[in-house]
């Protein structure tokens, strides 16, 4: 299942009732290229600057390239992602809580999609710089950069959300049926556009082609399965739909510049080794 989730419904908190706070807020270029998340304490928003992230789960995943925002659930279940080379960062930390009971508010209970929104940037990093200073007139001012945020990405899906919405019915399809073979022309006969339509609406919504999207998918799919060593890569290849081994490792050598077996190896070394 693809998850968009609509900010304007997301937070649609009675502001008086509920508390918002800070916890952390930082720009970074991630280290670890992939990871595994067992349990959130924290709401998270992520902005990616550069490079693309690929989340999974059990029954899911999306993959969001430069520009995107990112919601990170507290309390999730588990969860995992990888990054690709060179990727940067802004991500915002808070809790979100009921005032009465300090329960938090969690929106979806796996990771989600926000779209494109380049221009909701520099409330970002606002927010960061906020966060750095530690006088009393900058908490306040890091308490309304937080709200502030949350309007920009409120105000911004507004105005996105009518495009996004009508390459809906591809993004289902491709989160679903990434292991097949699938062409663009069948993607835009479900979006009732026209192939170059939704070639168009894609790359403005995720900066690459539908096909890209769902090798992303699948790329990220089989990084996951080579780190079972108990799975043959014979038996991964059949998995992700492919025709023999040596087309699974065509393509994942074509991705990654190394063989899946490689990758393998490399991975399981490095883990024995922690």
């Amino acid at each position: 299942m693809f998850w968009v989730i609509c900010m304007k419904r997301l937070f649609e908190f009675d502001a008086v009732h509920t508390v918002a706070e800070v916890v952390l807020a930082f720009s970074y270029t991630p280290r670890v290229m992939q990871n595994q998340i067992l349990h959130r304490p924290h709401t998270g928003l992520l902005y990616v600057v550069r490079g693309s992230y690929v989340y999974t789960w059990d029954g899911g995943s999306f993959c969001a390239p430069a520009g995107s925002v990112i919601y990170l659930p507290p309390g999730s279940a588990p969860y995992g992602y990888s990054i690709e080379e060179s990727t940067e960062t802004v991500q915002v930390e808070f809790d979100l809580c009921c005032a009465e009971t300090k329960m938090p508010l969690a929106y979806g209970a796996q990771p989600g999609l926000l779209g494109a929104m380049p221009q909701v940037k520099g409330a970002f990093e606002a927010v960061v710089q906020c966060f750095q200073k530690k006088d009393t007139a900058s908490r306040l001012e890091l308490q309304s950069a937080l709200y502030a945020l949350l309007a920009a990405c409120v105000r911004h899906t507004d105005t996105a959300q009518p495009q996004d919405g009508r390459i809906m019915p591809a993004l289902l399809y491709l989160q679903e049926n990434y292991t097949k073979a699938v062409s663009v022309e069948k993607l835009a006969t479900l979006c009732h556009l026209s192939s170059s339509q939704l070639r168009r609406l894609f790359r403005a919504t995720f900066g690459k082609s539908p096909i890209a999207y769902k090798n992303a998918l699948l790329l990220a799919d089989a990084k996951k399965l080579l780190e079972n060593a108990e799975l043959s890569v014979g038996e991964i290849a059949d998995m992700l739909g492919f025709y023999d081994i040596y087309a699974f490792s065509h393509f994942f050598s074509a991705a990654e510049g190394i063989p899946p077996r490689a990758y393998r190896k490399e991975r399981l070394d490095k883990g024995n080794r922690v």
